[in-house]
């Protein structure tokens, strides 16, 4: 929050995304409960500046039955290639959105240029190159 603070500070009429922690471990656990009173104080925390949004990662990650596919998070810890673009597409998109939010058609052709230069996900997840 205090890196929020500065930003803020330097540059007040900068928006700001700040991301939660992903969950981690295949089932829910103790450290999952830890990440979400983190990203709870978070969230709480960003309502007192302006023009900030926090974006919650974990919401395409965690299942119904509240675990986690092997196939977006390999290990329960690190994201696969499909675990990112799980995450990563819908907050491309706001950026676009933010960035050209007046031009629909111009956000519509980057979303779909995008779309079509990234790799597919495979059945068989790999760790993400580093």
């Amino acid at each position: 929050m205090e890196i929020c603070n500065t930003i803020t500070e330097k540059l007040p009429t900068a928006d700001i995304l700040l991301l939660t922690l992903l969950p981690r471990g295949q089932k829910p656990n103790h450290l999952r409960e830890k990440h979400k009173k983190i990203n709870g104080l978070i969230s709480e925390a960003a309502k007192a500046l302006d023009r900030i949004q926090v974006v919650n990662l974990d919401k395409d990650i965690i299942q119904s039955d509240g675990s986690i596919s092997h196939r977006d998070m390999y290990d329960y810890l690190h994201l696969s290639h499909q675990g990112y673009r799980r995450i990563f597409e819908p907050l491309h998109e706001l950026l676009s959105q933010m960035l050209h939010g007046d031009d629909s058609k111009l956000v519509n052709e980057i979303v779909a240029a995008t779309h079509s230069t990234l790799p597919s996900p495979s059945d068989n997840p790999q760790p993400a190159e580093q």
